[in-house]
């Protein structure tokens, strides 16, 4: 699941007519979540899911979603990131 979500991800951005749509790091986070749930504690299968959604911690307009995954992932395993 994770992977699909990721792959729809990508296949947007890929797309001339949907390269800029919401949805992309929407599901950058939905995969993150899903990848967190599924590989945990398993960080080596978690970190292309990480590296997406820590992409955008250099926009200001998407950073709520960084903040939202880590605070589910600090919750879901008592940690934060490394």
């Amino acid at each position: 699941m994770a992977n699909r979500l990721q792959r729809e991800a990508i296949g947007l951005a890929y797309s001339k007519a949907t390269e800029f749509s919401p949805k992309i790091p929407l599901y950058h986070l939905l995969a993150a979540k899903v990848a967190l749930l599924a590989h945990w504690p398993d960080n080596n299968a978690l970190d292309v899911f990480e590296k997406d959604i820590y992409y955008y911690r250099g926009f200001e307009s998407n950073l709520d979603l960084v903040e939202e995954y880590e605070r589910f992932r600090e919750a879901y395993t008592g940690s934060k990131s490394s």
